[in-house]
């Protein structure tokens, strides 16, 4: 079996509730509190980005190279539907001030 860096849920609230889990587990403090955020803001993107955006089809948890990614991916559109990975981060950056 090959094991991907990535896993995949349906919800911002299954996600979430593994990043806390990682980090009840995670040693390292700075770790702990990156994911504890990262949580945060998972659960801000679905609120604030599906008020008026597109059907989530559920979120990716990437692992690359130690630092935790977390893209949404969507569908938008009726008839000429179309797909986007929105990285949650890259997003709600771009929305704050």
């Amino acid at each position: 079996m090959v094991r991907v860096p990535w896993d995949w849920y349906e919800t911002a609230e299954d996600v979430a509730d593994q990043l806390l889990r990682w980090a009840e587990t995670e040693w390292r403090e700075q770790e702990r509190r990156r994911l504890v955020e990262l949580a945060e803001k998972v659960v801000k993107f679905q609120q604030e980005y599906f008020s008026d955006s597109g059907i989530c089809l559920g979120y990716a948890v990437i692992n690359r190279h130690g630092d935790i990614i977390v893209k949404a991916l969507v569908a938008h559109g009726e008839n000429d539907v179309y797909l986007e990975a929105v990285d949650i981060e890259e997003w709600l950056e771009s929305r704050d001030p």
